[in-house]
């Protein structure tokens, strides 16, 4: 028998050091990798959520012959970034009909603390969806693209959706105009 060793097989402190320092190496690699994953899972549910509400536009427009009218107060607020833009609310589709054009879960949904019954529609960075519509009459089935400060710039489509991305802005140069364009904002065009 061999003198100071006992017969157990056991650990010593040292190799149970390097053991630790391996599996925070391991957790340190990771991490990132996983933050990288969620981020592409958020921008992709934000990409579907805009669908989903350009989807209901045009449900809610040929149900109607119109767009969701943002002159009433309850379905969509005035906010920035522009004068034509508005914050899509959970009252957007709301019908005499009781047709759900648009179902929300209440993850999605910021309440409103200036107005109590109004809470938005928002993206995963809690960050509200807005939309523009075209506001023509009679209708030329395009709108202003909000992501230039000038009407040089039309879409042919009646109406423009989008989420200010995992940044909480819309462009990436300083005057606001997106001839540099931020890519991590979904967007319905």
């Amino acid at each position: 028998m061999q003198a100071g060793r006992s017969n157990k097989q056991s650990f010593t402190l040292i190799e149970m050091l390097v053991v630790m320092v391996i599996i925070l190496i391991l957790a340190g690699l990771l991490l990132p990798v996983v933050q990288m994953a969620k981020n592409s899972a958020d921008q992709a549910r934000a990409k579907e959520t805009v669908n989903q509400l350009a989807a209901a536009f045009r449900a809610y427009s040929v149900e109607f012959s119109r767009w969701p009218t943002p002159t009433v107060t309850t379905n969509l607020a005035y906010s920035a970034p522009g004068a034509l833009d508005f914050c899509i609310t959970t009252n957007l589709f709301a019908n005499s009909s009781g047709i759900t054009f648009f179902d929300f879960s209440t993850k999605d949904v910021l309440s409103n603390s200036a107005t109590p019954t109004t809470a938005f529609i928002v993206d995963p960075w809690k960050n509200p969806y807005y939309c523009r519509m075209e506001t023509n009459t009679p209708y030329t089935g395009s709108v202003s693209d909000p992501f230039y400060n000038n009407s040089v710039h039309m879409l042919p489509v009646g109406f423009a959706i989008w989420s200010m991305g995992n940044d909480g802005t819309m462009s990436v140069n300083a005057n606001g105009d997106a001839a540099q364009f931020n890519k991590d904002n979904p967007k319905s065009w």
